[in-house]
């Protein structure tokens, strides 16, 4: 569907016009009157409401503040007749420009009172131009959170289609505004090469930069809100739903009947789809945050550059030339001269460069000398007593035996299996420490596919030793 079969051709026209400031204005005087009224807006109340800012604002019709449109049909388009018109006038002619142009639509109601509401399409747009002029910064944390909570409450047991779908939405806004980042990091680096003073790099980066994008948004993400924290709990339900039989098939079949898709296969295609894409976008979300940092790296070191460029601008002899190619490119640029004058007479004796060689008794000259040999003494060799050396040998040895490598815990799971085909965390035996860590590192290494064995994490709670621990008693299986 193309774009203007969903918006009227002049919507944008009011944003195009001389007047764009007078409709950008109004149409968020309407936008939060909208926003705290649920049944539609009261045609008198946005008309008080426009007429009161086009009377404080004292808009200059001569100046070309408000262009000729907003005269009424009935009036001429002189400037006369424009001046003419009352705040009210006005307000009801910017109502009517942008209720042709779609923005707005009026309706009449039971009570013979007309109300005014935004297109649902106006509604949308408004949204993110209200974002950009109050620069809210984007939580992106909280499109994790959003996608973890989605994924493993109780409710997506009973309804796992609406929480893909739930989760689907937050991972492509995640992605979406990861993306946008990047890019406005560009955008900052860009606007370094305006700054004329090291003030102003130093306020866009530690006001502006710094304060609103990286420390309220992006910093959380990397830290306390680390995409680490949720990604393996995400990751895992995916892999348990789509490990169990049948369960693609079911789900689909609850997404027919609830009409969100229509046919089988349709459906089960788009949970494969939507599952897919959640799964591969945080698989590679940390080359996506690894290239946003190397960007704003760049940013840094573009910013301490530029700032170290103005202030060496002059006190030294860098600093002179710096002033000197400066000069020469604006006079280029103004075409006061072109590369292909002679040198201004003006200018003979501005470089008067020669070299200076002097050698005195003072000279700062080091004479050479003959290379020197260094002879090291010998060192002598420690004596340590044979009971402190066997004593460390001991410590030494019982630190390597105490190391649990992947090969100790799978002979020690194929110990306490023995011929049977699974058995439960209890069947280990957790009475000590050391069993309650064994213990954590079954579970570690049960994806891993060097052991012999696969781990179930699900389970009941179940205490050992006295109520000293307490685990899952999870599921361990022979492969």
């Amino acid at each position: 569907m193309e774009l203007f079969e969903v918006i009227p051709e002049r919507f944008f026209s009011v944003l195009a016009s001389p007047a764009r400031a007078v409709y950008a204005h109004v149409l968020f005087l309407i936008y939060d009157l909208h926003k705290q009224e649920l049944y539609g807006i009261s045609r008198d109340a946005v008309m008080d409401a426009a007429a009161a800012y086009l009377e404080t604002e004292a808009i200059d019709i001569e100046t070309g503040a408000i262009d000729v449109d907003l005269a009424a049909p009935e009036t001429t388009n002189s400037v006369e007749a424009l001046s003419a018109l009352t705040p009210r006038d006005k307000a009801a002619a910017v109502l009517r420009r942008l209720q042709e142009t779609g923005w707005l639509e009026v309706e009449q109601r039971t009570d013979y009172r007309q109300y005014v509401n935004l297109a649902e399409y106006a509604i949308r747009i408004l949204d993110t131009l209200d974002r950009l002029r109050n620069r809210e910064q984007t939580e992106y944390a909280g499109f994790v959170l959003a996608t973890y909570l989605a994924l493993t409450s109780e409710e997506a047991e009973h309804n796992p289609g609406l929480a893909i779908g739930k989760a689907y939405d937050q991972t492509q806004q995640l992605v979406r505004e990861l993306k946008s980042l990047y890019q406005n990091i560009k955008r900052y680096t860009e606007r370094l090469q305006e700054q004329a003073e090291p003030r102003e790099i130093l306020a866009m980066h530690f006001d502006d930069y710094k304060l609103q994008v990286l420390d309220r948004s992006y910093h959380r993400l990397k830290t306390t809100d680390n995409v680490s924290r949720y990604r393996p709990r995400i990751l895992e339900r995916i892999d348990a739903w789509l490990a169990q039989p049948g369960w693609l098939a079911s789900v689909a079949a609850d997404e027919v009947r609830r009409g969100r898709q229509p046919a089988q296969e349709q459906a089960e295609a788009a949970i494969q789809e939507q599952l897919a894409f959640i799964r591969n976008s945080y698989d590679q979300m940390d080359r996506l945050l690894d290239e946003i940092d190397r960007r704003n790296a760049q940013y840094a070191k573009a910013s301490l550059e530029q700032v170290r460029y103005l202030l060496q601008s002059n006190g030294n002899t860098e600093g002179w030339l710096v002033n000197i190619l400066q000069f020469l490119a604006a006079g280029l640029r103004a075409e006061e001269f072109s590369p292909e004058d002679a040198w201004p007479r003006d200018w003979d004796g501005l470089f008067a460069l020669h070299s200076v060689q002097l050698m005195d008794t003072g000279s700062l000259y080091t004479p050479r000398t003959a290379r020197r040999f260094h002879r090291p003494q010998p060192l002598a060799a420690p004596v340590i007593p044979a009971p402190a050396r066997e004593a460390a040998k001991a410590r030494v040895r019982q630190r390597l035996y105490a190391k649990l490598t992947w090969q100790r815990i799978d002979d020690y799971v194929a110990s306490r299996m023995g011929s049977r085909r699974e058995i439960r965390a209890a069947d280990l035996g957790v009475q000590t420490v050391d069993d309650f860590v064994r213990l954590i590192y079954v579970a570690a290494y049960g994806r891993s596919s060097r052991v012999r064995y696969t781990v179930d994490l699900q389970g009941p709670r179940v205490t050992a030793a006295s109520g000293r621990f307490e685990f899952k008693n999870i599921r361990i299986r022979r492969k």
